[in-house]
């Protein structure tokens, strides 16, 4: 492979440590495309069941995110592709209390992102 490398491989997922379960993953078109071949092999030799899930933009998708995260009975969110996935993936995570790791840009945590914006995907109680 030439370049950087910018993708998180899914065994080097430190957040997965001490975390067993389903991971909920939560992703654009073009990193579908580009990563779920990678997030299936990955997972599966963790032996670790992982749903992808498109990401919507509004609140009520991302309530149906949580949901589907509740159903999948998460312990874990990977959030990959663009801001709209990685503030759902952060919402979801933050609602649930769940660990969420960034597949695309490793510049973005959940410690950098803005709570003003995460506020606004919330779905209000």
């Amino acid at each position: 492979m030439t370049g950087v490398d910018r993708h998180v491989r899914v065994d080097d997922l430190p957040f997965l440590d001490g975390h067993p379960g389903p991971v909920l993953v939560i992703a654009d078109n073009p990193a579908i495309a580009r990563r779920a071949t990678a997030w299936e092999a990955g997972f599966a030799a963790l032996g670790r069941l992982h749903r992808v899930r498109l990401v919507g933009r509004t609140a009520g998708d991302v309530a149906g995110l949580i949901a589907e995260a509740v159903d999948l009975q998460a312990t874990a969110i990977l959030a990959a592709g663009g801001e709209a996935a990685r503030q759902a993936g952060q919402a979801v995570a933050t609602r649930l209390g769940r660990p969420l790791a960034i597949d695309g840009d490793p510049s973005f945590s959940d410690k950098s992102a803005s709570r003003r914006h995460t506020d606004s995907l919330l779905p209000r109680s």
